[in-house]
C-alpha cells in the first residue's frame, strides 16, 4: 500500500505541476536537436577488423627463402600471443606479410605491443632484409572519389595531380588514398647486343656513367693576394636530353655519343600502379573518413575545395567526383526517413480511427518527444545514425506509439466510468503502469543479449537493439511524466462524450458490434470447444516445419545491397609486357561499348569506367591478393543507379564476361560487385598440405567440379603459377677457381636489376638514374651465359662455365593459415541461379570428399565460416538468455512461476507467421530476419501480458473464469488490435519498398509484421482457452 501510495503521489505531482511537464518535454527536443547537429552519420556502423599485420621487404629474394626466412620465423614467435582467432601469412618474392586476427575482446594497443615484441624475438634476419613493420590494420570508410585527368603526357599530369594532393592534404582530411600518381626513374637502357658486339662490359659503363654525375663538387678554396675563390666542378645528367650528349668510348669504335647506342628515357617505376581515362593518362583520388569523422562535414570541405579548383588549375586538366558514398548514405536515410513518415501516416490514420482526434495529438507527439531523447543517448553513447539505426527507429515507431495508446485507453476507460480527470489520469496509468514497464521490459530482454554479439557483424548489427532498448527508455519518461499532464488538461477542459461527430459515432458503434456481436461471441464458442483452437495451431505447426525442411525456406547469411560499381580484374601470366597489359585491359574497357550496342543499351547506362595497370581493385581484399601486384590490372566501370534501369549487376556481369576476348597473356579474370559490410566470401574452400603441387592439382580439381555447377561464378584460387625459376647451381670448377656463390650473385646483379648511377635531388622528388638492359630484353639469357665473371686473381670467365641453368616450375606465392600451408578455393554465387547454403550443402557432400580421396591433402572449414558460426552461436545463447530474463520477469510480475509459462507459449507461434512471411513475399532469411525473431518474441508477450492482467483483475473483482475471461477480451481487444497494428503498419511500407536500397532490411521487417499480426490471431485462440480450461487465477 506504502509502495502504491508513493506512486500515486510522484505521477500526481507530475500531473498537477503547471510546468513541469513542459519543462521536460522542451528539454528533450532541445537535447535531441543538439545531439542531431553532433552525431555522426554513417553508411553503416563502423566495425573493428581486430587486425594487425606485419610486412617485411626483403629485395633480391625468392618466394621460397622468402617462406623459410621470413615467414616460417615470424609465425614461431607469434603463435604464443594470447587472444589470437587466425594468423595468416602470404610469401611473394622479396616480399612477406603476416596478418593476425585477434579475438574481439583483446586491447588491441596491448596487443600491438605483444606482436612488436614478438618479431624483435626473431634472431637473425637475412642479409638486405629491410626492418619488419608492425601495424593495426585501421578502420576507414570511403566518402568520396575524385579523378584526375588530362590530354597530355603523363608528366605534364603529374605536376598538377601533386599540386592538388597539397590542396586536399591541408583540408584537414582524415586519409587520403592515392591511385596512379607513381614515380619515375631516369633509364639508360644498355641493350645486349652492345655489351655482345662493342667488348665492353656493363660495369665499366656504369662506372663511367656515375662518374659523370658528381653534381656541384667542391674543390677546395683558392687564394690569390687580394681575394679567394673556391673551387667547385659542376657536372650534371640528370634530363634525357643531357644524357644523351655524354660522350662515352666503345672499346671497339672509339668516342661517340651515348644516344647512339644506347636509349635514355623516363619510365614509371616497376610495379606502381597507372591509371588511363579516356585513353588518357589520370589519377585517382580516395577520401577516407575514420571512426569518429562526421561524413558530411568532411563532404562539406571536399565541395568547398573542388569550387575552388576550378579556374585554379589549366583547361587541359579536367577533374570530376565519383563514388560518392555520401550520395547512397542521404539516400538511404531518406529512404528510410520517408518509409518511417509514411509509416507514421498509416498509424495515425489507424489510432484516429478507433481513437478522438484530440487524443491522436498525443499519441503523435510521444514520438519526436521519445525519438529526441534517444538521439541524445545514442550520442551520449557513441552511436552513430546510419541504415542500420534508422531502421531501429522505424521499428521502434509502434512500440512508442504502443505505449502511449495504452495509457491512453487506460484513462479514457475510468473517466467514461465518472472518474474525475485527475483520479482518472492517476488510476489509469497507476492501474496499467505496471504492465507497461513488465511489457517494456520483456521487449528490452528479447534484444539486450544481441547488444553483446562480437566480431565485426556485431558491431553492424547491434546498432538495431541498441536503438530500440534507448527508445523504449525514452519512452516510459515521455508515458508517465509527460502524456498524463497533457491528458489531465485535455479532460478538463473536453467533455468526451458531449460532441461526437456522426463519422465517429459511426465508427464506435461499429467497433462494438464487432466486439461484442463477432469477437466476443467466437472467443466465447472456443472456449466450449477447445480442440478447434489447439488442432489449428498444431495444424500450422505441423505445416510451418514441413517448410522449413523441404528447402523452399533458404537461409542466406548478410543479404547484399547491389550498388553501382563493377570491378574486372585481370591475373596476367609471368612475362606479359606492360603494352600487352595495356591492350588487354583496354580491350575489356572497350567491351562495355560492344555490350552496349549487343544489347540496346543506352550509352549513358555506364556513367563512367577507367583502367588501372599493375594493381588490384580495392575489394579484391575480401577475396585475397593474387601475388605479384605488377602482372595485375583492373577495369573500373560505374553504372546508373539500379533504380534507372531495366537489369541486375548480376546480368550487367554476365554481358560483360561474355565480351572478354580470351588472350595467351590473361590467366584469370574475375568480374564481381563490392559487397556491403564485412569482406566475406560465398564460398572459401581451404585445403591443408605440405606439398605445393599436391595443393594446386587439389585445388585445379576442385575448380573443375565447381564450374559442373549452376550458377557458381569468379571460380579461381590464390596460389598462382610462376613463368618458371631459373636456378643457377654452382659447377665444381667455380669452387676450384676459388669463387663463392655470394661473389658470383653480386657480379650478376647488375645485369638482372640495374645498377643506381645517380640521384637528382634538386626537384620535388628525387629522380633515380638508372643503367639496366632492356626490361624485355630477348638476348638477356645469351648474355648471362656469355657474362665475363671477375676472378680473384684476375681474369675472366664466362658464367656458363661456373654453373649450371636449371629451369624449375614455381609458384608466385605461397600462403600460410594457422602455420600450415594451405590453397583457397574462391568462387561467387549467383543468387539468381542458385542459393549459397545449398550449393556448400553439395560441395561438402559430394565434391571435396572427392578431391580428398584422389590427393594427399586435409580440408579446413573454419576459415570459411567463422564469422558467420559465431555470430549464429552467439545468437543462440543470446536467445537462451532473453527467454530466460523474460521468464524471470514475469514470474516477478505475476508472482508466479506458472503464468509466465502460458505467456511463453505464443513465443513460438509467432515464428509461424514470420517464416510464411519469408515464403510468400519469396524472401530467404537472413542474419537480419533472425534480429527480427528476437525482436517479435519480446513484443509478442505484451499482447498476453495485458491480456493476463485484466483478467486477473476481474478475477479478483468477484467475476466467474468464464465472464472474466470474456470480459478481459472485451477491455483489452482494442488496445492490444491497435498496439499490433501499429507496429505493423510502422513496418509495412519498407515490406513494399521497391528501391533495391532497402532490400536487405525487408526480411527483418517480414520476420516482425507477419509474426506479430499472426501471433496476435493465435494469442486471442489460445490464451482465452487456456485461462478457463485451466483453471488459472
Amino acid at each position: 500500500m506504502m509502495t502504491s501510495s508513493l506512486v500515486r503521489s510522484f505521477l500526481g505531482y507530475f500531473v498537477e505541476h503547471r510546468v513541469a511537464a513542459n519543462i521536460l518535454l522542451i528539454v528533450s527536443f532541445v537535447l535531441g536537436w543538439y545531439a542531431f547537429n553532433q552525431i555522426n552519420v554513417k553508411l553503416l556502423p563502423d566495425y573493428q577488423t581486430n587486425l594487425i599485420s606485419i610486412s617485411v621487404h626483403w629485395p633480391q629474394s625468392n618466394v621460397e627463402s622468402v617462406e623459410r626466412f621470413l615467414i616460417d620465423p615470424i609465425e614461431r614467435e607469434v603463435r604464443g600471443i594470447p587472444g589470437i582467432e587466425t594468423v595468416k601469412s602470404s610469401a611473394r618474392a622479396d616480399y612477406a606479410s603476416v596478418d593476425i586476427k585477434f579475438k574481439s575482446n583483446v586491447d588491441m594497443v596491448k596487443a600491438l605491443l605483444q606482436v612488436k615484441d614478438s618479431v624483435d624475438l626473431v634472431r637473425e634476419w637475412p642479409d638486405g632484409a629491410k626492418e619488419p613493420k608492425v601495424k593495426e590494420r585501421e578502420s576507414f570508410s570511403l566518402v568520396t572519389s575524385i579523378l584526375v585527368w588530362a590530354d597530355a603526357n603523363w608528366y605534364e599530369l603529374k605536376y598538377w595531380v601533386q599540386a592538388i594532393e597539397q590542396g586536399l592534404f591541408r583540408l584537414g582530411l582524415d586519409r587520403i588514398e592515392t591511385v596512379g600518381l607513381s614515380d619515375e626513374e631516369l633509364v639508360v637502357e644498355l641493350p645486349s647486343a652492345y655489351l655482345q658486339t662493342s667488348g665492353d662490359s656493363f660495369e665499366r659503363i656504369a662506372n663511367w656513367v656515375a662518374g659523370q654525375n658528381v653534381g656541384e663538387l667542391s674543390l677546395g678554396d683558392y687564394y690569390q693576394p687580394s681575394s679567394r675563390y673556391q673551387l667547385t666542378i659542376d657536372s650534371d645528367y640528370y634530363h634525357p636530353h643531357e644524357l644523351s650528349t655524354m660522350p662515352i668510348k666503345n672499346r671497339l669504335a672509339g668516342w661517340s655519343l651515348l644516344s647512339d647506342d644506347l636509349a635514355v628515357r623516363f619510365v614509371r617505376k616497376k610495379g606502381q600502379a597507372q591509371l588511363f581515362f579516356d585513353n588518357m593518362p589520370a589519377v585517382a583520388f580516395m577520401v577516407m573518413a575514420g571512426p569518429d569523422s562526421h561524413t558530411f562535414r568532411l563532404v562539406d570541405l571536399v565541395d568547398q575545395w573542388s569550387n575552388t579548383l576550378y579556374g585554379a588549375v589549366p583547361e587541359v586538366i579536367q577533374f570530376k567526383l565519383y563514388n560518392q558514398i555520401w550520395q547512397y548514405i542521404d539516400g538511404r536515410i531518406t529512404l528510410m526517413l520517408s518509409n518511417g513518415l509514411q509509416g507514421l501516416l498509416l498509424i495515425a490514420l489507424v489510432v484516429w480511427f478507433f481513437l478522438r482526434l484530440r487524443i491522436l495529438r498525443w499519441v503523435i507527439l510521444g514520438i519526436p518527444i521519445s525519438f529526441s531523447l534517444s538521439l541524445f543517448l545514442l550520442w551520449m553513447v557513441g552511436e552513430t545514425i546510419n541504415q542500420i539505426s534508422l531502421f531501429g527507429f522505424i521499428m521502434a515507431l509502434g512500440i512508442v506509439v504502443d505505449d502511449t495508446i495504452v495509457v491512453c485507453e487506460a484513462i479514457i476507460q475510468l473517466y467514461e466510468d465518472g472518474e474525475s480527470p485527475l483520479d482518472a489520469v492517476i488510476g489509469g496509468v497507476s492501474f496499467i503502469g505496471g504492465a507497461i514497464i513488465v511489457s517494456s521490459l520483456t521487449t528490452v530482454a528479447a534484444f539486450l543479449p544481441l547488444i553483446i554479439l562480437s566480431g565485426a557483424m556485431g558491431d553492424i548489427l547491434t546498432a538495431i537493439p541498441t536503438v530500440v532498448i534507448v527508445v523504449i527508455l525514452a519512452s516510459l519518461v515521455e508515458c508517465f511524466l509527460i502524456l498524463p499532464r497533457h491528458m489531465y488538461q485535455d479532460l478538463q477542459r473536453f467533455e468526451l462524450g458531449s460532441k461526437t461527430y456522426a463519422l465517429r459515432h459511426y465508427l464506435d458503434k461499429q467497433w462494438v458490434f464487432f466486439r461484442d456481436h463477432r469477437m466476443l461471441r467466437a472467443v466465447a464458442y472456443l472456449l466450449d470447444r477447445p480442440s478447434i483452437a489447439i488442432g489449428l495451431i498444431v495444424s500450422l505447426l505441423l505445416l510451418t516445419t514441413a517448410l522449413c525442411y523441404s528447402g523452399h525456406l533458404a537461409f542466406t547469411f548478410f543479404p547484399s545491397v547491389p550498388g553501382q560499381d563493377i570491378y574486372a580484374d585481370v591475373r596476367f601470366v609471368s612475362g606479359t609486357t606492360p603494352d600487352k597489359m595495356m591492350r588487354v585491359l583496354s580491350d575489356i574497357e572497350l567491351g562495355l561499348d560492344r555490350l552496349k550496342r549487343k544489347h540496346g543499351l543506352g550509352q549513358d547506362v555506364v556513367e563512367m569506367s577507367y583502367r588501372n595497370m599493375h594493381q588490384p581493385s580495392m575489394y579484391r581484399s575480401a577475396r585475397g591478393q593474387w601475388g605479384d601486384q605488377y602482372l595485375q590490372g583492373n577495369v573500373y566501370a560505374r553504372l546508373i543507379p539500379m533504380d534507372q534501369r531495366d537489369f541486375d549487376n548480376e546480368t550487367f556481369i554476365e554481358w560483360w564476361h561474355d565480351e572478354v576476348v580470351q588472350d595467351s597473356a590473361i590467366d584469370l579474370v574475375t568480374i564481381e560487385q563490392p559487397r556491403d559490410g564485412p569482406p566475406s566470401q560465398d564460398i572459401m574452400i581451404t585445403y591443408v598440405g605440405e606439398d605445393l603441387d599436391e595443393l594446386k592439382q587439389a585445388a585445379l580439381a576442385t575448380e573443375a567440379r565447381l564450374a559442373d555447377l549452376g550458377g557458381v561464378i569468379n571460380i579461381e584460387d590464390n596460389m598462382p603459377y610462376d613463368v618458371g625459376v631459373l636456378v643457377f647451381t654452382m659447377k665444381p670448377a667455380a669452387l676450384e677457381l676459388g669463387l663463392s656463390a655470394e661473389s658470383i650473385v653480386k657480379q650478376v646483379l647488375p645485369i638482372t636489376r640495374g645498377v643506381v648511377v645517380g640521384v637528382d635531388r634538386t626537384g620535388a622528388d628525387d629522380v633515380v638514374l638508372r643503367l639496366s638492359l632492356p626490361e624485355y630484353d630477348s638476348d638477356l639469357l645469351e648474355v648471362l651465359y656469355t657474362y665475363p665473371i671477375q676472378l680473384e686473381g684476375g681474369g675472366r670467365i664466362a658464367l656458363s662455365s661456373l654453373v649450371n641453368f636449371d629451369k624449375v616450375a614455381g609458384f608466385d606465392q605461397v600462403r600460410h593459415y594457422q602455420g600450415n600451408r594451405v590453397i583457397n578455393v574462391l568462387a561467387d554465387v549467383d543468387t539468381r541461379v542458385a542459393n549459397r547454403n545449398q550449393v556448400l550443402r553439395h560441395i561438402k557432400s559430394d565434391v571435396i570428399p572427392e578431391v580428398l580421396a584422389q590427393f594427399n591433402v586435409t580440408v579446413d572449414y573454419s576459415d570459411q565460416s567463422r564469422m558467420e558460426s559465431e555470430t549464429l552461436r552467439e545468437m543462440k545463447y543470446g536467445l537462451v538468455v532473453g527467454v530466460v530474463l523474460i521468464y524471470f520477469l514475469l514470474a516477478w510480475s505475476f508472482s508466479s512461476f506458472l503464468m509466465p509459462l502460458l505467456i511463453m507459449m505464443t513465443m513460438p507461434l509467432s515464428l509461424i507467421g514470420a517464416l510464411w512471411g519469408h515464403y510468400l513475399l519469396g524472401f530467404d532469411v537472413s542474419i537480419l530476419s533472425l534480429m527480427g525473431f528476437f525482436g517479435l518474441m519480446g513484443i509478442i508477450v505484451n499482447d498476453s501480458i495485458i491480456l493476463i492482467k485484466t483478467y486477473q483483475v476481474l478475477v479478483m473483482q468477484g467475476l466467474g473464469r468464464r465472464e472474466a475471461v470474456l470480459g478481459s477480451v472485451s477491455k483489452r481487444l482494442r488496445p492490444v488490435i491497435l498496439t499490433t497494428l501499429t507496429t505493423v503498419l510502422g513496418l509495412s511500407p519498407l515490406i513494399f519498398e521497391s528501391s533495391y536500397q532497402a532490400q536487405f532490411l525487408i526480411p527483418m521487417a517480414i520476420s516482425i509484421t507477419f509474426g506479430l499480426f499472426l501471433g496476435t490471431v493465435l494469442v486471442f485462440l489460445l490464451v482465452p482457452v487456456l485461462l478457463y480450461r485451466l483453471s488459472i487465477k
